[in-house]
């Protein structure tokens, strides 16, 4: 039977210490985008910073659904669950989450999560989630497994790739979600400016200026030069707007030192950069925005 707990007491923090991995529910505002559920590992990069607050580091993925969804409209849910030697138990926590960029990450957070994960070349930020509801039930069909160990491919990867690499990395999978929502690599105050391009199912974000090129690097067969030079100007002032905004809000909570994007400031200014010209081959996706744009 499910129970509504208080507050998040030494026994749920301990559950929580315990866990190998752990599960992170977001979703958009439109009915007609993805709901996204996400497992995150190790399980000890998410810690209890007070009885209605915890905080997870993230590391770099293939996408970037949560942090987008944050963006937009702040719910998240994480979920705790036994799945090893012990009795069965599910913990769920709600609430709204904000972001933080490793750049804007202060000292004594950064030092609550494992070195591991906070010297990663792919270490992202940190989501700190304020809680609304704790319940506690069951998981009486839970499997018993037994731990055997972490995989060593994302870590080896971020090692072959490199800072700069993974950056890059970020920039093209990071920037937006698969229905086109604003991500967490369109923040980073040293990035480039950037572009939604529909790839493959995928909503990817190309650097302007690479307008002869696709997001492999290879040739698009078609001449863009022009009008790429017009299209950076206008996208790198917009992005400098938007990142402005970010900044300025981060300041409103200094407390804590959360990051909180102004989703209908930089939505609006992207779309506003991305339709002002004349847009061709627009490809609708799941009522995402996305156009293929020509700027006059």
């Amino acid at each position: 039977m499910g129970k509504l707990l208080d507050e998040i007491g030494p026994r749920e923090e301990a559950f929580i210490a315990s866990q190998k991995v752990f599960f992170v529910a977001t979703a958009p505002l439109s009915k007609d985008h993805h709901v996204s559920v996400s497992p995150k590992a190790p399980g000890n990069s998410c810690v209890v910073l007070d009885p209605h607050k915890v905080a997870y580091a993230d590391l770099t993925g293939s996408g970037a659904e949560t942090a987008a969804h944050v963006l937009e409209n702040e719910r998240m849910t994480l979920m705790f669950c036994n799945i090893e030697a012990g009795g069965p138990k599910i913990l769920r926590l709600f609430g709204t989450a904000r972001l933080i960029l490793v750049e804007d990450l202060l000292p004594s957070l950064r030092a609550k999560f494992p070195n591991e994960v906070t010297g990663s070349f792919g270490f992202r930020g940190v989501f700190v989630l304020n809680v609304t509801r704790i319940t506690s039930s069951c998981g009486y069909s839970l499997p018993v497994m037994k731990f055997e160990k972490y995989r060593q491919t994302l870590e080896d990867y971020c090692q072959k790739q490199g800072q700069q690499g993974m950056l890059d990395y970020q920039t093209k999978h990071n920037s937006f979600s698969i229905d086109g929502i604003p991500s967490v690599a369109l923040l980073r105050s040293d990035g480039p400016a950037v572009e939604p391009v529909y790839e493959k199912g995928y909503i990817l974000g190309k650097v302007v200026g690479n307008d002869n090129k696709n997001s492999e690097g290879q040739p698009n067969n078609n001449d863009n030069d022009k009008d790429g030079q017009r299209t950076t100007k206008m996208v790198q002032q917009a992005m400098k707007q938007a990142r402005t905004m970010h900044q300025k809000s981060s300041s409103l909570r200094p407390d804590d030192g959360q990051v909180r994007l102004s989703y209908t400031a930089l939505a609006v200014l992207l779309l506003v950069v991305f339709g002002m010209g004349h847009v061709t081959g627009v490809k609708s996706y799941q009522g995402g925005w996305l156009a293929e744009t020509k700027l006059f």
